[in-house]
């Protein structure tokens, strides 16, 4: 039991021992029976909601509701009410305890204790709280207070999804429905911050076991409906929205649209997606990996899943119908450091051991029966997967694969009674010691070169390459937890830059994390901001704030952001953002003073930046964010903002406003871009020095057998296209020049246009003519070094880049390094196209091979277009 209180500390999923345990404790003590069984499963189902809808969120709610008695009503200081909560505990256990045993009450007694010692266990998580009142640089919801830790220990900021009854995921909204109130520590006492409420849905759209649930993320519809078996809907809907982005749609096809938007699937959809996905896709899947084997270690997002995050077995025969035949298969797939093949063995001995186990100790197999089947099937039903979840979870199916070992471990014994019955007992030690060692040999050597670790510095290094190519002061924008986490572990252990902001866009709407960006963080100051910690705190814009305004009306920002806080602090039951477009001034002088933009470019700064806002509403970390620009320019740009490449940049139209500098995106008031694409604007001489000067590459040249996974690799290809489009951007000056002098020859001088930052035609011609090789000369460099520091061994570049890189280079002039680039190209698009023409019928199949024949087009009509129709790729 103290164990059991111990594990609430690392994760719940270590409660799923306790029916097994309670199973254990019944074929110990008493006689088995079937009802014997039944009620001994019923008091095990008990004790796990115990400790997970009692012990887990009922010690903090009591802490909280009781600190808020004992402060609201009765004038005490805060924490008394928790204090007084844990003695009531302890005194109640005490005095339960001492009736039971004086009273001979021996099973309560043992209950009792058993309820006292996870209790005891469950403490440990007071160091949470102690932790959190010390205020450090990185302190997760601020559980300091009652409140707050009652929100970390239930997760609120994650929701929760229906388990037994609930909406569709296309249900539409009804109305909503108040659970409770928003309370929080304020400076006397705790106070009310608005309502906490649930969407109501029409009747019609509620079901029991929802498996394909409510989600808020747009592409999971296209999920449900193909793993629930509506995928005829969903390309209807793919080709109607199709139509509409060519044409406008009649009035019938509009309705259409929405008719097949809100169908609602039918119980039978509902246990499709749960035997196809929650079970087959996100359990099996799984355990075939660790038992069978894998054929990459790719997710499989909306793509191949024939091929990427499969299983694979190694054996021709079985992969031809899971995989496809091997033979013809791209090298790519070929070589793949991630495909493990273990020939089903741990399988085929698990399945031995399981036998042998119902056959020699029945009750002991039950037990690791259930152990398996509770951190296994039993997990994914109560975590209801939705589709496209953003990493492989087989992590949190780890117990049941440990249980399945088990009878892996059994199945060699079971082995050696086989084979000593069938050749004798020397035979069978041979045999069986083979066996024993054929399988972790073979795993082990498969597994080592996708598991080595040893001399790899991504996290460290990439945290490093963000950091330091960053201005003073700066503040760095980041998205998830993959930029996240690095880029933590560099500032709080290591020290590196502690003078940058690093702010996670995903945590900006919470109250207790953007309020800390009021405070002085190590080196970094305070950010300018009107908004107040009040203005931040709980309650505050929770609901979102409604943008109304009249089409076309323009604001300047700051006034906007007065107005919202002035009727916010007015007790507006909601928040209404009055303006669509917003603007606000750029101090030219304070600009050029701060270096915020290079001096050459000062002459494009603008007077005045405006953007349009998006959608319906906007978040409080949206208004955080408009606040922090306003407040920057006001301040003279003191502290430059910078947005991670990795992480994506979703603040409305700032991205017209956003130039690439190699890693980071840096907000700048020069208008270059669109915002409906990636920002065009491109900070030639900081990309340069970033990519050929100061960034680290991980080793990846130095290190043979050097291993990137799925998600390592994001930052290694982003590399990659950042140094195609410096290359091209130097290769586009070059053009440039040559094109504007052809335009000066042609009409002279006084008919040209003077280019921007320049005082005259002439000072143009005269000074970038100095630079054209300078240009080029980079440009090749940069291409070089890539192909270099990113060798293909490692990260093979993708066959669309590969050409980009190859015409590229042979534009500047380096013929060898293109043709060895187009080189490969060819090869990938002669491979790809050669063996996916076999399931051309499918998605993925006709996409490859589209893919390849366009690729191989494009090589032969850039070559033709340079004349080098003699290369042969004809």
């Amino acid at each position: 039991a103290f164990m059991i209180g111990l594990a609430l500390g690392t994760h719940m999923l270590n409660l799923l021992v306790i029916p097994t345990v309670c199973l254990a404790y019944y074929f110990r003590k008493y006689p088995v029976t079937r009802n014997g069984i039944i009620l001994a499963l019923g008091a095990s189902g008990l004790a796990l909601a115990f400790v997970m809808k009692i012990v887990y969120p009922g010690i903090p709610w009591l802490l909280a509701t009781m600190d808020r008695m004992f402060v609201n009503d009765f004038g005490q200081g805060f924490y008394s009410g928790s204090i007084a909560a844990v003695a009531l505990i302890i005194g109640l256990a005490v005095y339960l305890l001492y009736y039971t045993h004086k009273t001979g009450k021996r099973n309560w007694n043992v209950i009792i204790m058993a309820a006292s010692f996870v209790v005891l266990g469950y403490s440990s998580y007071a160091m949470v709280i102690i932790r959190s009142m010390a205020n450090p640089a990185i302190d997760m919801n601020n559980p300091e207070d009652p409140y707050k830790f009652y929100g970390y220990i239930t997760r609120e900021q994650y929701g929760d999804r229906p388990l037994m009854y609930g909406p569709y995921f296309n249900a539409p909204e009804s109305g909503y429905k108040v659970i409770g109130k928003k309370r929080f520590k304020g400076k006397d006492q705790y106070e009310e911050g608005g309502d906490n409420f649930d969407y109501t849905y029409p009747d019609e759209y509620m079901t029991l076991f929802p498996r394909m649930g409510k989600s808020n993320k747009p592409n999971d519809a296209r999920g449900f409906r193909d793993y629930g078996g509506m995928t005829d809907v969903q390309n209807r809907i793919d080709e109607l929205q199709g139509m509409g982005q060519q044409r406008a749609l009649t009035e019938e096809e509009q309705q259409e649209l929405q008719y097949l938007n809100y169908q609602k699937p039918s119980f039978g959809n509902n246990l499709s997606y749960f035997f196809g996905y929650q079970l087959r896709y996100m359990y099996l899947r799984y355990f075939m990996w660790n038992f069978v084997g894998r054929f990459n270690d790719q997710q499989a997002v909306m793509g191949n899943t024939r091929f990427d995050g499969n299983w694979y077995s190694g054996i021709p025969f079985v992969d031809r119908f899971v995989i496809g035949p091997s033979e013809g298969m791209p090298d790519y797939y070929k070589n793949q450091k991630a495909k493990n093949p273990y020939y089903f063995l741990p399988l085929l001995l698990g399945i031995l051991g399981l036998l042998m186990h119902v056959k020699k100790q029945k009750y002991d197999f039950w037990l690791v029966m259930t152990l398996f089947l509770f951190t296994g099937v039993l997990i994914n039903v109560y975590m209801n997967q939705p589709p496209y979840e953003p990493r492989e979870r087989d992590y949190a199916l780890v117990g049941s694969f440990q249980t399945f070992c088990i009878w892996v471990g059994l199945g060699v014994l079971a082995l050696a009674e086989m084979l000593q019955r069938k050749f004798g007992k020397k035979s069978a030690m041979i045999a069986t010691l083979a066996s024993v060692l054929l399988v972790p040999v073979n795993m082990g050597y498969r597994n080592w070169d996708d598991h080595d670790r040893s001399g790899r510095t991504i996290g460290i290094d990439m945290a490093k390459n963000f950091l330091e190519s960053l201005e003073p002061n700066a503040v760095l924008f980041c998205n998830g937890d993959n930029d996240t986490y690095p880029l933590w572990y560099a500032q709080n252990v290591e020290g590196i830059r502690t003078d940058v902001r690093i702010i996670n866009q995903s945590l900006l709407p919470t109250d207790w994390y953007s309020s800390v960006l009021l405070d002085k963080v190590y080196e970094s100051e305070p950010l300018p901001l009107s908004l107040t910690k009040e203005d931040l705190q709980t309650g505050s814009f929770e609901g979102g704030i409604e943008i109304q305004s009249e089409d076309g009306s323009i604001s300047r920002l700051d006034d906007a952001i007065k107005q919202v806080l002035a009727e916010n602090k007015k007790g507006a039951d909601r928040n209404y953002f009055r303006a669509r477009k917003i603007w606000f001034p750029v101090d030219r002088k304070s600009v050029i003073a701060s270096g915020v933009v290079g001096a050459k470019d000062t002459a494009e700064v603008v007077d005045r930046i405006e953007y349009n806002l998006g959608g319906s509403y906007i978040s409080k970390g949206d208004l955080l964010f408009m606040d922090l620009i306003t407040q920057n320019a006001k301040t003279g740009w003191k502290r430059p903002i910078y947005f991670t490449s990795v992480s994506g940049y979703d603040f409305f139209d700032v991205n017209d406003y956003l130039q690439l500098e190699g890693l980071v995106y840096k907000f700048v008031p020069i208008k270059g871009g669109s915002s409906s694409r990636q920002p065009q604007r491109v900070a030639d001489y900081k990309m340069y020095s970033n990519l050929v000067k100061s960034y680290k590459y991980y080793g990846m040249k130095e290190k043979k057998n050097f291993f990137l996974d799925d998600k390592a690799a994001y930052v290694p290809g982003d590399l990659q296209q950042m140094a195609m489009l410096l290359a091209k951007t130097y290769l586009n000056k070059v053009k440039t020049y040559e094109q504007y002098q052809a335009q000066v020859a042609k009409v002279g001088t006084a008919g040209a246009p003077v280019p921007a930052g320049f005082r005259s035609v002439e000072d143009y011609l005269l000074r970038e003519k100095d630079s054209l090789s300078v240009y080029r000369n980079r440009a090749k460099e940069v291409l070089n070094h890539i192909l270099v520091e990113i060798p293909e061994t490692v990260m093979p570049m993708r066959k669309e880049y590969k050409v980009d890189y190859g015409i590229t280079l042979l534009e500047l002039g380096d013929e060898a390094a293109a043709k060895k680039v187009l080189d490969m190209a060819v090869k990938d698009c002669v491979q790809y196209g050669t063996y996916f023409v076999k399931w051309e019928e499918q998605m993925f199949g006709a996409r490859e091979v589209q893919m390849s024949r366009d690729i191989l087009k494009s090589i032969v009509d850039e070559c033709d277009r340079l004349g080098k129709k003699d290369w042969g790729y004809w």
